[in-house]
C-alpha cells in the first residue's frame, strides 16, 4: 500500500518517513475497527478499504482522535444507489451519523483515487463525516465561496451535485476536495483547521 499512496498521492509522498509510518499504522486500525458490508453479492477490493481509511486518516492527521467513532459501518455498492434516507435520488455517497453508516460507490471511489479528472468521492465523503463528528462550530464562509470553489477547479456547484447526486449544502467536503487536489487552492476556512493540508506541495 506505501508504494502506492506514493504513486497516487502527493500529500504521502511529501511526509516525512515517521508521518508515513504512522499514516500507515492509523489506516490499519481503521480499517479494523469498521465493518464492511457488500451488496449486491460482490465483494469490493481490498485496496477500497485503504483508500478510504487513507482520507480517514489525512484528515485527522493532526489529531488524536481518528477512528470515526460512531460511523462504525460502510456500505459498498457497485453502482450508484438509492438508499432510506434518499429513496428518490441516486446517489455514490452518503453518510448517515443517525445510524452510524456510511455508504459508497466503489467504482467511483477508484476513479477519484486513481484518475485525473475525477472528482475524489472518497475524499467528499471523509470530508462530510469529518465535518460532523469532529468539527465543533459552524464555519463562517463568505458568500462567495461557491465562486471561488468553481475558480479553482472550474467545477460548478451544480456539477458537483449532480455527480454525487444529493444536494451539496455546505461547502466544506468540497473545499477539503479542493484544498488537497488542486496545486493553486489556499483555503483558509480549511488549512486554519486540517493544517496538515497546508502548502504541502512546496
Amino acid at each position: 500500500m506505501r508504494e502506492f499512496l506514493m504513486r497516487t498521492s502527493p500529500w504521502f509522498e511529501a511526509l516525512k518517513a515517521e508521518q508515513r509510518l504512522m499514516v500507515e499504522d492509523r489506516m490499519v486500525r481503521w480499517i479494523m475497527k469498521k465493518d464492511f458490508i457488500n451488496k449486491n453479492e460482490q465483494k469490493a477490493p481490498e485496496d477500497v478499504k485503504y483508500m478510504l481509511a487513507f482520507y480517514a486518516v489525512m484528515l485527522t492527521l493532526h489529531q488524536e482522535n481518528f477512528l470515526y467513532d460512531g460511523l462504525d459501518r460502510i456500505v459498498f455498492y457497485h453502482h450508484p444507489f438509492l438508499s432510506p434516507a434518499h429513496t428518490d435520488d441516486v446517489h455514490i455517497a452518503e453518510v448517515e451519523v443517525e445510524d452510524g453508516t456510511m455508504i459508497i460507490s466503489v467504482p467511483h471511489v477508484i476513479k477519484g483515487h486513481i484518475e485525473q479528472g475525477y472528482y475524489n468521492i472518497a475524499l467528499h465523503m471523509m470530508a462530510e463525516a469529518y465535518q460532523k463528528l469532529y468539527l465543533k462550530s459552524t464555519l463562517k464562509w463568505d458568500t462567495t465561496i461557491w465562486s471561488v470553489l468553481e475558480d479553482i477547479s472550474s467545477i460548478s456547484k451544480d456539477s458537483i451535485e449532480a455527480y454525487v447526486g444529493l444536494p451539496v449544502k455546505d461547502p466544506w467536503p468540497v473545499a477539503v476536495h479542493h484544498q488537497y487536489v488542486y496545486t493553486a487552492a489556499n483555503i483558509e476556512e480549511v488549512t486554519s483547521v486540517l493544517p496538515q493540508l497546508r502548502d504541502y506541495r512546496s
